[in-house]
């Protein structure tokens, strides 16, 4: 999901909390207080390194199955690991907005827990 590579702006294919952060307040989306995308961190960066690679994130924004989850783990990701000049530009104004949402409805439940 080339989704990720508004988090990963610099190829190296993860992100830090602090980047993730940034790139929320980026793309207008509510962020919440550091200490619940801690916790968001702390659910899905399963090897607890502080970096949220791209299988972490597919399986934080997608409801999959197992079998599902284990085919996004073993793809590369598309144009994950690309430096566009603008990471939204590569997006229409309804598919940004729509990721907008989908990443504030993810923060949302994150709090509700």
């Amino acid at each position: 999901m080339d989704a990720f590579g508004i988090f990963d702006d610099t190829g190296e294919g993860h992100c830090t909390l602090e980047k993730f952060k940034e790139k929320l307040t980026f793309i207008g989306a509510a962020v919440p207080e550091r200490c619940y995308l801690e916790v968001f961190f702390k659910r899905y960066n399963k090897q607890n390194d502080g970096h949220l690679k791209y299988s972490e994130f597919m399986n934080a924004i997608l409801p999959i199955s197992e079998e599902f989850s284990e085919m996004m783990m073993a793809a590369k990701p598309h144009g994950v690991f690309m430096k566009p000049k603008h990471p939204i530009s590569m997006w229409e104004g309804e598919t940004y907005g729509i990721f907008v949402r989908v990443i504030d409805n993810l923060l949302k439940a994150e709090m509700a827990v």
